[in-house]
């Protein structure tokens, strides 16, 4: 994978004429009708490799290097959108906070917690990393590393 479009010389012009013939924009996103890999994100040709069409337009139309590490996050949630508008850099943590506030992180829509406790105002906290966290087990799993700090100290 090239890691920038500024990479490759004559590349910006590429991917501005690629964003123009291969989107459909019929609706608010303007959605990439080329070669598409994994989850729906395009991929376009880039000098020897190849590059995810939401980073190149990113970087086309922003003028932009996406600065090591970072991501290029969909603010539509349309993994073939390369509207600019729609487009913003970003870390992970970035993209797991508004998977997870959109409501299409996995556990997002759990009502209770693997061992059957709900979710609810009384018994749910956020930990640090920003995790839905019970408080039953929480106070279980304590009471047991108590009794077994307790239990190793005699």
């Amino acid at each position: 994978m090239t890691k920038s479009i500024h990479d490759v010389p004559g590349a910006k012009a590429r991917i501005l004429a690629l964003i123009e013939s291969r989107t459909d924009r019929t609706g608010v996103c303007w959605l990439w009708t080329g070669a598409a890999g994994k989850g729906g994100y395009g991929n376009v040709g880039l000098g020897r490799g190849s590059m995810l069409a939401h980073r190149a337009s990113y970087e086309a139309q922003s003028g932009e290097r996406i600065p090591e590490g970072m991501k290029v996050l969909h603010s539509c949630d349309v993994p073939a959108c390369l509207n600019p508008e729609h487009l913003r850099v970003g870390t992970d943590v970035d993209n797991m906070r508004d998977r997870r506030d959109r409501g299409n992180h996995p556990h997002a829509n759990r009502t209770h917690c693997p061992k059957g406790h709900a979710y609810d105002a009384a018994n749910t906290y956020v930990n640090k990393r920003g995790e839905r966290q019970c408080r039953a087990c929480s106070r279980a799993r304590n009471a047991r590393n108590r009794a077994a700090r307790k239990e190793n100290a005699r």
